[in-house]
């Protein structure tokens, strides 16, 4: 995921030299709709023309990406605008900063039971295979001396 500074700010100066004209144009669109999307103060009136261009942004991307491009995320583009009308300022309500910290937090946490359990396995594991062998070779050596002592007789 791109940081929000850079989607908004250098993505579309990047675009301009790398990529063709029409491509830019919807993505620099996209890129906009996205910063005006996240503004601290949300008018209702601009919403609603938010609510269009995002509807002529996808169209126009429909015209350009193949059919595979546009999965189930592409398409909740169009609820955005619904639900920052519900909802208020979208910045307020995203999950990006929790989960960063979240995950910081995760790596001061070690699983012990986790690395006892995968240990317990990998042992067991090897016991029942040095059993099988010994097992084998156990019946292996009883044919063998059976074999043997009716060779004799």
């Amino acid at each position: 995921m791109i940081p929000m500074f850079l989607r908004e700010k250098f993505l579309p100066l990047a675009m301009r030299v790398t990529v063709p004209e029409e491509v830019c144009s919807v993505l620099i669109d996209l890129c906009s709709f996205l910063k005006h999307l996240c503004n601290v103060v949300l008018k209702v009136d601009e919403l609603n023309q938010l609510q269009n261009r995002v509807v002529l942004i996808l169209c126009h991307m429909e015209m350009l990406f193949p059919p595979a491009f546009f999965i189930v995320m592409v398409h909740l583009m169009m609820h955005l605008v619904k639900d920052a009308k519900i909802g208020g300022s979208i910045q307020y309500r995203w999950m990006y900063p929790i989960e960063r910290y979240l995950g910081k937090l995760k790596s001061y946490v070690r699983n012990k039971i986790g690395n006892f359990i995968s240990k317990w396995r990998r042992e067991y594991t090897i016991n029942k295979v040095i059993l099988k062998l010994s097992l084998s070779i156990l019946f292996l050596f009883k044919v063998s001396s059976i074999l043997l002592i009716h060779a004799l007789y």
